[in-house]
């Protein structure tokens, strides 16, 4: 049977997505339906039912995307795992960075919920050591590792190996993980759950590399399960392919190599949202782009400069928990559809972190919910649909909305309920402002430079007034942006990354040792992707350098794209000075003649997909009459009241329709907030371009 749809899936705390294209027709597919929590594969199936889509004539693989992951860890339901160490080195995950969040302030202490992901009596010290040069200092004791594996398998459900100086040489990795694995078929246990620093991350830092090992082991028993029962169920539903994940380096990679490597695939989910606005800023021809994403639990922001994004390895996924792959630099808030508004001790509104989520949802959906969100604030001013949204599946209790914001907020600070529901969008708005200058003003942009592609649930229904604070001036609103990440779950190509610690000033480097070095990387990016299927053909070779001012802080690093082929002497002085010109740009100075060190090297292997090409529509001024369907009283703080404005069904809307704020235009996935004094613009591709003023698109 011939097979013509391409199909991404992504699950979210609040809401699971689909995106499907139809190659024979051109027709987009789109749904959202609750996510369903702790079960998240009945959403994935309820979403496809919902799609309506046959799954016989889908591609050989879905990508897919979930918040598995980072659930797992944040809510600490984590499998019981073994980390067999250095001996001597017990205590490095405990110990931390030994930094102070707050230098100044003496009653700091560690967050309250600051929890260790191993117990310290699960950890084990193995007799061992391998020197910084990769001399063997002390050889491994193969007779303590076998009493040991016979004493703790399967008394666990993962193991972690991490030896001190693994990253440069981890030959003792590599023999304590065949003993283990000797041990447990010697058991009759077909498969252990091993993890080694050496396989996920080559890099001196001890920590990150540490808890980035961690991280994996506790993540494999736990993808590898929700895999097995999601391909199971979806083969009940007539599909024979395979599960493509999403990565957060942009990329995605197969199950059997993601449930090997389950921490590329952790914190994946606002990473296809990024892809999916590079693929509008190469449609476009824009050099800069900010992606905006705002969900029903989080608002995230990330860049794309000259139709790239930015990569990063410091990611810390909560207080001093790093993970180290290289992933899209993305700055995250607490703030969505369903962050839940409160007072503090001291009597001052708070937006956020906490979510309503899915179950029971906002007080307006009637599900038993009573805290007061964003959702039913914009309730509250009928900015979004006062009878029911998600097309027309989620029913509205405008009443519960009042009575939750009246109860909570209005009644206990003494304000009418319109100020009350004002102060709750102004907080979260400027928190999202904040997310995105995190990402533009203190990366040295200027953010009145960028083009914004708002997206997400809850994405364009805020839009105009994170615009106008942050200064831009153009908004793209894109077909379907409650759905834009599955959408980069389908447009985005296989990838893999190889991560190693050089720590050498540029000056310093042996060229054809590093030739070298980078060959074998090479050779090992492309052979995952030939055992992934793809053709060397569609092979593609990026190089990053990480590089920082010697003497500079650890964690300064900026990321340096290298030259592609056998490198020279004047390549390596061409990437110091881009180098310097990123510094300038990041932190207002360079410093001419200071030493350059070349920390780390990322290879990254991409295996080519063929892109979906959206057609173009053509133009008409006029707008149909059906695509207004009502008026209705609507709040803008602009105007100071409740004043009737048109309602706009997008679907209806046609290419070269010019629509003058205010005005709300809702569809099936997301609701856009157009305020008094911008335009909105319907081009050719179907995506909606806002701008302000006078100035009409």
């Amino acid at each position: 049977m011939k097979r013509y749809i391409r199909l991404g899936v992504d699950i979210g705390g609040t809401f699971t997505d689909l995106f499907a294209y139809n190659e024979s027709t051109g027709e987009i597919i789109v749904s959202k339906v609750p996510s369903t929590p702790p079960d998240f594969v009945d959403g994935v199936i309820d979403v496809i039912k919902d799609a309506k889509i046959d799954l016989k004539v889908v591609y050989e693989f879905i990508g897919h995307g979930s918040t598995i992951a980072d659930n797992a860890i944040i809510e600490r339901k984590i499998p019981r795992i073994a980390l067999l160490t250095t001996e001597g080195f017990k205590d490095i995950i405990f110990l931390g960075r030994l930094h102070r969040e707050k230098l100044y302030d003496l009653q700091w202490d560690k967050p309250s919920q600051f929890r260790p992901i191993v117990k310290r009596r699960d950890i084990i010290e193995i007799k061992e050591r391998i020197g910084p040069n990769g001399e063997i200092i002390t050889p491994l004791d193969k007779e303590q590792v076998r009493e040991v594996a016979n004493r703790i398998i399967p008394g666990y459900d993962a193991y972690a190996i991490f030896y001190i100086n693994s990253y440069v040489n981890p030959i003792h990795e590599i023999e304590t993980k065949k003993i283990l694995e000797e041990v447990a078929r010697n058991k009759g246990i077909e498969t252990i759950y091993v993890s080694t620093s050496c396989e996920i991350l080559r890099t001196i830092r001890e920590l990150p590399r540490l808890s980035t090992t961690l991280i994996n082991a506790i993540l494999m028993p736990i993808i590898a399960s929700y895999l097995t029962k999601l391909k199971y169920s979806l083969k009940n539903e007539g599909f024979d392919g395979d599960i493509i994940l999403f990565q957060s380096n942009g990329g995605v990679m197969r199950s059997d190599l993601a449930a090997q490597r389950p921490v590329y695939v952790a914190t994946s989910g606002p990473a296809a949202g990024v892809v999916a606005s590079r693929h509008l800023a190469q449609l476009y021809s824009l050099d800069k782009i900010l992606s905006f994403d705002m969900g029903g639990t989080t608002a995230k922001a990330s860049t794309i400069i000259n139709q790239e994004y930015l990569i990063t390895t410091e990611f810390q996924f909560e207080w001093d928990l790093p993970i180290a792959v290289p992933m899209i630099e993305i700055s995250e808030v607490g703030t969505g559809g369903g962050s839940i508004a409160w007072i503090d001790k001291g009597g001052m509104l708070r937006v956020g972190p906490m979510s309503a989520g899915s179950v029971p949802g906002p007080a307006c959906y009637d599900r038993g919910g009573t805290e007061p969100t964003i959702v039913d604030a914009n309730v509250i001013l009928n900015r979004l649909n006062p009878k029911a949204i998600l097309g027309r599946r989620i029913k509205i209790n405008r009443e519960k909305a009042v009575k939750a914001i009246k109860e909570k907020i209005s009644d206990t600070l003494g304000l009418d309920l319109i100020e009350a529901t004002m102060g709750i969008l102004k907080i979260a708005n400027t928190n999202m402002a904040e997310a995105c200058r995190d990402v533009t003003l203190k990366k040295g942009y200027d953010s009145r430079e960028f083009a914004m592609v708002a997206f997400g649930g809850a994405g364009p229904m805020h839009a105009c007034d994170i615009a106008r604070e942050l200064g831009i001036e153009k908004i793209i609103i894109p077909w379907f942006p409650g759905v834009f990440s599955a959408l980069g779950m389908c447009i985005s190509d296989l990838m893999h990354d190889k991560v190693l610690s050089i720590l050498k000033p540029l000056d310093e480097i042996d060229i054809a040792k590093l030739n070298t070095t980078i060959t074998n990387m090479e050779n090992e990016v492309k052979k995952d992707l030939i055992e992934e299927g793809v053709k060397k053909d569609n092979i593609k070779i990026i190089r990053y350098g990480r590089m920082r001012y010697i003497g500079e802080a650890i964690g300064k690093e900026l990321t340096v794209q290298i030259p592609s082929g056998e490198l020279t002497i004047e390549d390596l002085n061409h990437s110091r000075k881009r180098f310097e010109e990123m510094h300038n740009e990041m932190y207002g100075f360079m410093v001419p003649g200071e030493p350059v060190v070349l920390t780390d090297i990322i290879v990254r292997g991409i295996g080519l997909i063929e892109k979906i090409k959206f057609k173009k529509h053509p133009f008409t001024r006029e707008i149909p009459t059906s695509a207004i369907i009502e008026k209705r009283e609507v709040y803008f703080e602009e105007i100071g009241d409740f004043s009737p404005v048109k309602i706009y069904k997008r679907e209806r809307l046609k290419p070269g329709n010019l629509i003058d704020g205010p005005a709300i235009i809702e569809e099936d996935t997301t609701t856009t907030v157009l305020k008094p004094e911008y335009h909105a613009y319907v081009d050719e591709y179907k995506n909606i371009i806002i701008k302000p003023g006078g100035e009409k698109p």
